[in-house]
């Protein structure tokens, strides 16, 4: 029995012996809560080579838009020259319209009642605001209604012209200035209570027509024809006190002088 009793103790100690030595098992840790550095660099790899992608796209765009800014500013120069071209061709012409209607108005006045200040040709300063229409077929009637005067001397078939011109095109640019030479070839022609309708479309109703204060003027200069000296010295003021510095004004003080 005693014997029994060593032999069991001897086995139990044993197998305690045999588990204590045996190595414990090893515990997966990683979850994919925690990539590993390896996995973490690669995807900060992937961002950053999308990044690169959308910036050399982006870029890629905004080269293709600056050069097609480029191509517009390109375009709108080239306008630009145009329109400063045609002007400078629309301020020619005012000026040689203004030196042919003075010289056949001194050809044909008789000798006024009124002392008169000699026949001087307006300086068309407040014309460098002159106005511009890329309407081909506009400018094409209104040049030709010009030429009449400048290029073939048909007086006469100008003011059917122009005339002509104001039916056609009545929101136009040249409005005022194809009254203002209206008025002009018929006062020259002696018809100045015809003259006057056209001066005063000008007055009245294009305040900010650089041909204003030249027909407010001349609309003067017709009261006096018309023997209406008071009427004459009301509008002779208004052109002093509106356009003081004008070549308008100038003459309206010199005719003044002679009241």
């Amino acid at each position: 029995m005693k014997l029994n009793t060593l032999l069991f103790a001897s086995l139990i100690g044993g197998s305690v012996a045999a588990y204590a030595a045996t190595p414990a098992p090893v515990k997966e840790v990683t979850s994919s809560n925690n990539p590993t550095p390896a996995t973490s660099l690669e995807k900060r790899l992937q961002t950053l080579e999308v990044m690169l992608k959308a910036r050399n796209r982006a870029q890629i765009d905004m080269q293709r838009q600056v050069e097609e800014l480029q191509d517009e500013l390109n375009e709108l120069r080239g306008l630009n020259e145009l329109h400063n071209h045609r002007i400078e061709q629309l301020l020619q012409r005012q000026r040689e319209l203004y030196q042919e209607l003075d010289r056949v108005a001194s050809q044909r006045q008789s000798a006024p009642a009124t002392p008169a200040a000699p026949v001087t040709t307006p300086t068309i300063t407040s014309d460098s605001q002159a106005v511009y229409t890329a309407n081909v077929s506009e400018n094409d009637a209104y040049e030709h209604a010009v030429n009449l005067i400048l290029k073939e001397k048909q007086y006469d078939r100008a003011i059917p012209e122009f005339e002509r011109f104001i039916q056609n095109f009545p929101d136009s640019v040249y409005i005022p200035n194809a009254h203002y030479w209206i008025g002009q070839l018929l006062f020259n022609d002696g018809k100045y209570t015809k003259a006057k309708e056209h001066f005063s479309q000008v007055v009245k109703f294009f305040p900010d027509s650089p041909k204003r204060s030249d027909a407010m003027f001349k609309l003067g200069t017709v009261f006096l024809k018309l023997n209406q000296k008071a009427e004459a010295k009301r509008v002779f003021d208004k052109v002093i006190k509106e356009y003081p510095s004008s070549t308008s004004a100038k003459l309206a003080r010199s005719r003044l002088d002679g009241l």
